[in-house]
């Protein structure tokens, strides 16, 4: 049977190990992306340079592609259906199903649908007076509530997180506003007392097969993913824990015709109780262990899972550790950015995401650790924060 071409959509670091998978099994995707500078461009042997609202380039684009990957969420569907519909392609996940998932107030209500337990939330309504439905809300949830984007939130942005009643309002309308300005729907949602963060990558084929990464632990620094650990079974958490989470990946996928690799991010509280909290339809950082850590990549099961082929085996390390390497204020300094190795043993590996700009905060490459024993992880961590400090201190 003749193998389907794959276009992706993006050029970021998701693209470019979803790119280096596909070559391992045979496969050489086609890129959509805005340059050749961009991390998936450099690793690609065929790229289609332009913007979303660049119409002739998209359309050359759709014309060499059977399949169309997203490499997020931040894309315009209803534009998209308009540049496609001439021709014969299939997005994965659907048009339809990144419609819902796009939007985190859609997934609120998609998960009440599903009877799958998540934070109480309260939508704003067009034509409220915003001030008053802010102090109102305060109110509710006794100052403990997360205000949020409905669109466009990643990595700590689009998100406010408020600890008291007392909190300055006139900050939390200006944030909120400039989400409205944009036409992007806002909300509340109670913030939850939770002892761990949870994740969990899933992949969903188009022939019906499901398998599950092992769940695992992350931990944030200032909204954006710093460490994930795991298993998370090796670290406390119960089986019946991961096994709900599972549940829960599972009726949504279905629900959805969810297809390829999805995450779903949870709160464990102190009782042991799933909340779910947010869904992430692709690939995603909290599955980055498995390019080292795993049998199969979760990169390489996404390319399995939509073009229809067995999907390759989960089994994992003992125990693993990923550290995200994010940009600083010394990486931000750097005029002519060049990355140099820093010593890693043999347990340590190193992907670096090609980036030309090194801003605070952003992710710039990551470390991923392994060990024949779980109660080697802080040693572990140890080394490979030592790997972060000699890179930053070799600039």
């Amino acid at each position: 049977m003749e193998t389907k071409k794959i276009g992706i959509l993006g050029g970021g670091q998701l693209s470019r190990m979803l790119v280096t998978a596909g070559h391992r099994i045979g496969l050489n995707p086609l890129i959509y992306c805005d340059s050749s500078s961009d991390p998936a461009a450099q690793v690609c042997q065929s790229s289609i340079f332009g913007r979303q609202n660049n119409t002739a380039a998209i359309k050359k684009f759709f014309s060499k592609v059977d399949i169309v990957l997203f490499e997020n969420e931040f894309v315009d569907c209803k534009v998209l259906e308009r540049q496609s519909n001439q021709f014969d392609i299939k997005f994965l996940p659907s048009l339809k199903t990144m419609t819902v998932l796009q939007n985190k107030l859609g997934q609120k209500k998609i998960l009440n649908d599903l009877q799958i337990p998540t934070s109480s939330f309260e939508a704003y309504k067009n034509g409220e007076d915003l001030k008053k439905w802010v102090q109102k809300v305060l109110k509710r949830f006794n100052g403990q509530c997360v205000f949020k984007w409905s669109v466009l939130g990643y990595d700590g942005q689009g998100v406010l997180v408020c600890k008291h009643q007392n909190e300055n309002i006139e900050k939390i309308v200006s944030f909120l506003q400039q989400a409205l300005d944009q036409k992007i729907p806002v909300f509340v949602e109670e913030k939850l007392l939770f002892k761990k963060e949870l994740a969990l990558v899933s992949t969903y084929s188009i022939e019906g097969e499901m398998v599950y990464y092992p769940c695992v632990i992350v931990e944030l620094q200032e909204g954006i993913c710093r460490w994930v650990r795991g298993p998370a079974l090796a670290f406390g958490v119960a089986t019946a824990v991961e096994l709900k989470i599972r549940e829960y990946a599972q009726k949504i996928a279905k629900h959805l015709s969810l297809y390829g690799c999805f995450a779903i991010e949870v709160f464990l509280d102190q009782y042991n109780n799933v909340w779910f909290n947010e869904l992430a339809p692709r690939v995603h950082n909290s599955g980055h262990f498995t390019l080292d850590g795993a049998e199969t990549s979760q990169f390489e099961n996404h390319l399995r899972a939509v073009l229809g082929l067995p999907l390759g085996r989960v089994g994992v390390a003992a125990g693993f550790s990923m550290l995200n390497l994010l940009g600083t204020e010394e990486t931000e300094k750097v005029s002519k950015p060049v990355f140099k190795l820093p010593k890693l043993s043999s347990r340590v590996h190193l992907h670096w995401y090609g980036k030309t700009d090194w801003k605070k905060r952003r992710k710039l490459g990551h470390l991923n650790g392994l060990v024949s024993d779980a109660s080697q992880i802080a040693l572990l961590e140890e080394e490979m924060l030592r790997c972060e400090k000699e890179w930053l201190k070799s600039l």
